[in-house]
C-alpha cells in the first residue's frame, strides 16, 4: 500500500519533470544563432533607455515602450556583470523563464478545475514552447503574450489566496501588458466595470492598482519629456489607429484557412444534429484530414500548431459538451474568448497583421487541447502530442534570419551577442564591425553621436556611444525623417554606413517569411538630407573592414 502510494506521489511530478526537460533544451537553443534585426533591435531600445533617450523626445519607434518593462532586468544584469557582453543570451534566458512560470500558472489552473494531468500538461506545453515567428528574446510580441495570459490566469483563479495582494500586483502586471501592447488599454475598463456588476473587490482593487500604476508611469514620462515634446512627437503621426483593420482581422483569417474551415464547419452541423456513430467517425476522418493538412502547411507553423488545432476542435464540441461540468465549460469558453480577443488586439496594434494574431490563437489553444483531450482520450492525446511536436520542431529548427541550425558553428566571444554560435560568414562581419568600432569609434569617447545605416543596431551597445539617430530600427542614409529629427537634435559625429551584403540571412521553417538568401539587407541610397550634410560639412569618409566610416574632422 505505502509502495502504491509513493508511486502515485512520484507521479505528480513527472508533469513538472517533463516541462523541466523542454525548459533546459530551449536554454540549450538559446544558444544559437544570431539575430541581427529585430531581436538586436528590442535590446538596443533597453541600451537606449540606459543612455538616458527617451521615448517620444529621442526615439520615435513606438515599439521602445516595451523596453521599460524589460529595463529593470537589464539594469540588473549591467549592475552584476558590469558590461553589456552576452546581454543577447541574457535576454534569451529570461524570457524562457518567463514562459516557464506562466507555463506552469496555466497547469495549475487546469489542475484545479479538474481537467486530467495530460490535458494540463499539454496545455502548458503549448504555451511553453510559443515564440512568435521564433524571435528569440524579450520581444513585445512575447512579453506581451506573457504578461496578458498571466493576467487572465489569475483573473480566472480569482486571484487564489492573498487576495488583495494578488490583486494589487496582477493590476501591476497588467499596466505592463498595456505599455507593452497599448492596444490592450480598452481591457483595463471593463475590468473595472465588471468589478461591480460581478460584486468582485478585487477587480477593482486590480483596476484601481493598475490605473495607479499606468498613471505613475504616464507621470515619469511626462515630466522626463514635456507635455509640448510628447504631443509634437512624430510617433504620434506615424503610428495612429488604422480603423480599416477594425473587419479585416476576419477576412484575413477566413481566407487564410477557407478551405478547411468550410469542411470543419459542415462537420460541426453534422455532429450537432446526426447522433450515427459512422457518421461521426467520418466526419472525424475529414477532420484529421484537413488537421494534418493544416500541419503540413509551412505557413500555419507560423503561428505553431495553434491554428491547426482549434479548427480541428470545432467539430468535437457538440460531442463532448452536453456530459462536460460546467466549471469545464466555462474555462474553455473564457481561455477561447481571451485569446481571441488578444489575438485581434495584436493584428490591430501589429504591422505583420495575421502573422502577429497567432500570438492570441495560442492561448485559444488552450481550448482547443482541452477539447479534444476531453472528447478523444487517448486517441486525442496522441493527435495534441503530433501537433506539439510540430511547434516543437519549428521552435528548436525554425530560424528567424541568420542561418539553417547546423551552419551555426562558430562561437562569438565578445560583445552583446557573447556566447552565441553563428554561421562563419556571420562570425566575420560581426568581428569586422567590432573592430571598426574599435579602431574608429571608441577612441572618441562614450559622448560620441553615432548613426548606423542600416541593420546592426547591436553595434549601438558595443560601441557604448550616444545614439544619434530617431531609432536604432532601419536607417537608411535617404530617410526624410532624419531632416526633422537634426532640427531638434545634435548631428551624428560619427556615420556607419554598412556594405549592403552584412547580416543576409536565411529564414527556415517559417513559410510565409522569406526562405531564400537575403543578398542585401543593407543595401542603402547614399543620398538625401543627411549625405549631403556630411559632404558639405567636410566629414572625413574612410572606407573600413565592414563598409564606410564617415566623421567628423
Amino acid at each position: 500500500m505505502n509502495k502504491k502510494a509513493g508511486t502515485e506521489e512520484l507521479k505528480k511530478f513527472i508533469p513538472f519533470v517533463i516541462l523541466g526537460i523542454i525548459t533546459i533544451i530551449l536554454v540549450v537553443r538559446n544558444r544559437y544563432t544570431f539575430c541581427w534585426s529585430d531581436e538586436s533591435f528590442y535590446a538596443s531600445n533597453l541600451y537606449r533607455i540606459s543612455k538616458g533617450d527617451k521615448f517620444f523626445l529621442d526615439e520615435w519607434h513606438y515599439t521602445v515602450l516595451s523596453a521599460y518593462v524589460v529595463y529593470p532586468f537589464y539594469a540588473l544584469y549591467v549592475l552584476l556583470k558590469g558590461s553589456t557582453e552576452g546581454i543577447y543570451l541574457y535576454l534569451r534566458d529570461l524570457c524562457v523563464l518567463f514562459s516557464l512560470i506562466v507555463s506552469l500558472a496555466t497547469y495549475n489552473c487546469l489542475i484545479r478545475k479538474n481537467f486530467s494531468k495530460t490535458a494540463a500538461l499539454l496545455a502548458s506545453v503549448g504555451v511553453l514552447i510559443y515564440s512568435r515567428a521564433n524571435i528569440s528574446g524579450c520581444s513585445y510580441y512575447n512579453m506581451g503574450f506573457i504578461l496578458f495570459l498571466t493576467v487572465a490566469i489569475v483573473l480566472y483563479m480569482d486571484f487564489y489566496s492573498h487576495k488583495t495582494l494578488i490583486a494589487i500586483l496582477a493590476g501591476i502586471i497588467l499596466t505592463m501588458c498595456i505599455v507593452t501592447v497599448p492596444y490592450v488599454l480598452p481591457v483595463l475598463p471593463v475590468i473595472f466595470v465588471f468589478s461591480f456588476v460581478l460584486k468582485k473587490k478585487e477587480y477593482l482593487i486590480m483596476s484601481i492598482s493598475s490605473g495607479i500604476s499606468g498613471l505613475l508611469f504616464g507621470a515619469y514620462l511626462i515630466l522626463s519629456i514635456g507635455i509640448g515634446n510628447i504631443l509634437g512627437s512624430k510617433v504620434l503621426s506615424t503610428t495612429g489607429f488604422n480603423g480599416s483593420k477594425l473587419l479585416q482581422y476576419f477576412y484575413d483569417f477566413g481566407h487564410f484557412f477557407a478551405h478547411t474551415l468550410i469542411i470543419q464547419f459542415f462537420c460541426l452541423v453534422i455532429n450537432s444534429v446526426n447522433g450515427n456513430k459512422w457518421i461521426k467517425r467520418f466526419t472525424l476522418a475529414c477532420s484529421t484530414a484537413c488537421l494534418l493538412f493544416n500541419l503540413y502547411n509551412k505557413r500555419t507553423l507560423l503561428g505553431g500548431a495553434g491554428i491547426s488545432l482549434i479548427v480541428f476542435s470545432l467539430q468535437l464540441i457538440p460531442l463532448v459538451w452536453k456530459d462536460m461540468e460546467e466549471e469545464k465549460k466555462r474555462l474553455i469558453v473564457y481561455f477561447a474568448v481571451v485569446g481571441l480577443l488578444f489575438s485581434y488586439i495584436v493584428y490591430m496594434s501589429s504591422d505583420t497583421e495575421l502573422d502577429a494574431a497567432t500570438i492570441g490563437f495560442t492561448i485559444v489553444q488552450i481550448s482547443a487541447i482541452l477539447i479534444i483531450a476531453e472528447t478523444l482520450g487517448i486517441i486525442g492525446e496522441s493527435v495534441l502530442i503530433i501537433a506539439l511536436m510540430c511547434t516543437f520542431f519549428l521552435r528548436i529548427f525554425g530560424v528567424y534570419r541568420d542561418d539553417y541550425l547546423q551552419n551555426c558553428t562558430d562561437l562569438i566571444t565578445r560583445g552583446p551577442a557573447k556566447g552565441l554560435y553563428t554561421t562563419a560568414e556571420h562570425y566575420a562581419q560581426y568581428e569586422d564591425i567590432c573592430a571598426d568600432i574599435d579602431e574608429y569609434i571608441k577612441p572618441l569617447g562614450s559622448d560620441t553621436g553615432l548613426l548606423v545605416s542600416k541593420v546592426a543596431p547591436w553595434s549601438y551597445i558595443y560601441a557604448d556611444t550616444e545614439c544619434a539617430s530617431f531609432t536604432t530600427w532601419i536607417v537608411d542614409m535617404s530617410d526624410e525623417r532624419l531632416e526633422e529629427y537634426y532640427k531638434t537634435h545634435p548631428f551624428p559625429d560619427v556615420v556607419l554606413i554598412l556594405d549592403p551584403e552584412i547580416g543576409g540571412y536565411v529564414d527556415t521553417y517559417l513559410g510565409s517569411w522569406k526562405t531564400g538568401k537575403d543578398l542585401y539587407p543593407n543595401d542603402n541610397q547614399l543620398e538625401g538630407f543627411l549625405w549631403r550634410y556630411i559632404q558639405d560639412n567636410d566629414y572625413e569618409i574612410n572606407h573600413c573592414r565592414s563598409g564606410m566610416i564617415c566623421s567628423k574632422q
